[in-house]
């Protein structure tokens, strides 16, 4: 840093030197540049500034020789070379030197606007600003103030302010406006030491202006923002030309918006804003109005914000009781479906054994015919054609019914549900009434596949009894394929 301190020495002798966003110019004589201390070459050498004497261009620090000591030379400094070359700074930073105070004065107030997403502030996480000229270094989480020629051991502090980002602001603050607004109060926020230092109340002034933009409703512009509270309030953010803020207020501010931010956001801020808009006046500013009521609305927030908690837990296990008492009566429509089903079978079942033990005492008593009677085979085929029908309208009618009454859980909890979010509310369904659809969906197939038994059993029972051996031997492979199909897929 000796060097860089022997240049800037010089710069400050020089009588013409002007300041830029990207650069430095200045004007020194040959004299000048020819003392010993004043030997850049390296720095010429990266492009970190250039030389011009004249017309000509000076490539070597050595060529200054060959120039008389009252020649002028003009000096081009770049502000990103320098940055590379010299200060030499860490990925994901964003540094910015100013060779004077002036010049960081009047690049702050070029940049007096912290809503604006084009702000130099929000190009990366992190900005360091080199300042010439500056008493001491301010050391903040992610905004750092330093002397130009300063070595800081640690370029920012460990310590998070937990202030909420843009996005997470821009989920509870409308914004109407026509230009693009970021709002990220980090950016702005140094530490309590340089509160004192008039250099840096711009800074504060910014800070305190996000830290209000994040409690509001709507977002307009510094000109128009709406708060919502017991009464929606339509304010100038801030009152130009504002007074200094104790210290203390912009910290119980601060605290209000990271109470806030914490958890539970709309509930929070409800709760704080219900107070404060009690206290403001329609059209007035919301700074400095809000300070000496704020502390007042966080304490009598917090204290709400318990017994609100409670009553939501409360009210959300009720709920919860609920829906497990509804779901519970759908899964046990299930149950109720499948034993219903099963028991149609078995009289089924019962009324074809009955018939058929009346076609085989035919035969046993020697009135084979009648078996084998064309009426006997219509009767046989109808009573395999009516099994079909009877299974296929309860698997239908059921499975309709079970639908509805799931819909009907789906519609009346969703209308009715205050304190359940949808994801929620769905998960509990699915959880508790998947496991019961699969065992109904089994449960059918199984029951398809002994019906078909069955009917197929009917339908031949009058070739069956014909002693057929092709018959007998079609049947039994069948009946076994089919109880085969049934166990592999229930078991």
């Amino acid at each position: 840093m000796d060097r860089l301190n022997s240049f800037l020495k010089f710069i400050q002798r020089s009588q013409d030197v002007t300041e830029f966003d990207d650069r430095l110019e200045a004007i020194l004589e040959i004299s000048q540049l020819k003392e010993p201390a004043m030997n850049f070459n390296d720095w010429l050498k990266d492009d970190v500034f250039g030389l011009q004497v004249d017309t000509d261009w000076i490539d070597s620090w050595d060529d200054l020789e060959t120039f008389h000591d009252e020649e002028k030379c003009f000096i081009n400094l770049s502000k990103q070379n320098f940055i590379q070359n010299v200060i030499k700074p860490d990925t994901g930073v964003n540094h910015f030197v100013f060779f004077s105070i002036d010049f960081f004065n009047k690049w702050m107030q070029e940049h007096a606007s912290p809503f604006s997403a084009r702000h130099p502030l929000y190009k990366e996480d992190k900005n360091i600003l080199w300042v010439n000229g500056l008493p001491s270094e301010e050391i903040g989480s992610r905004l750092s103030i330093l002397p130009l020629c300063d070595q800081p051991e640690k370029y920012f502090t460990e310590i998070e302010a937990s202030l909420p980002g843009n996005e997470e602001i821009r989920a509870h603050v409308h914004f109407v406006s026509r230009d693009a607004v970021t709002i990220i109060p980090e950016a702005f926020r140094l530490p309590d030491s340089a509160f004192d230092n008039a250099l840096f109340k711009p800074f504060f002034l910014n800070y305190i202006k996000l830290l209000a933009a994040c409690l509001v409703k709507e977002f307009y512009s510094e000109e128009k923002v709406v708060i919502s509270g017991l009464k929606r309030i339509s304010l100038f953010l801030a009152l130009n030309g504002m007074p200094d803020i104790p210290l203390n207020e912009i910290k119980s501010l601060e605290d209000a918006v990271r109470w806030v931010y914490a958890e539970k956001t709309e509930t929070r801020l409800i709760l704080l804003m219900d107070r404060v808009s009690l206290d403001l006046p329609e059209g007035g500013n919301m700074i400095p109005s809000i300070f000496g009521k704020i502390e007042q609305a966080l304490e009598q927030a917090r204290y709400r914000y318990e017994f609100v908690i409670m009553d939501r837990k409360e009210a959300h296990a009720k709920e919860l009781a609920d829906l497990q008492k509804d779901i519970k009566l759908a899964t046990e429509g299930y149950s109720q479906s499948i034993n219903a089903i099963v028991s149609g079978l078995l009289k089924d079942t019962l009324s074809s054994v009955f018939i058929i033990a009346v076609g085989v005492l035919s035969r046993l008593i020697g009135k084979e015919a009648l078996i084998q009677s064309k009426q006997s085979h219509f009767l046989f085929k109808g009573l395999s054609i009516y099994l079909l029908i009877s299974l296929g309208s309860k698997l239908i009618v059921n499975k309709i019914r079970l639908d509805l009454t799931l819909k009907d859980i789906q519609y009346w909890k969703d209308t009715t549900r205050n304190h359940m979010s949808e994801t929620e509310l769905d998960r509990h369904i699915k959880n508790r009434t998947t496991p019961y659809k699969q065992f109904y969906y089994k449960s059918a197939i199984v029951i398809i596949i002994l019906y078909s038994v069955l009917c197929y059993c009917v339908w031949d029972f009058p070739a069956f009894m014909s002693n057929s051996p092709l018959v007998i031997s079609k049947l039994n492979l069948v009946i076994i394929s089919w109880l085969q199909t049934a166990y592999n897929f229930y078991f």
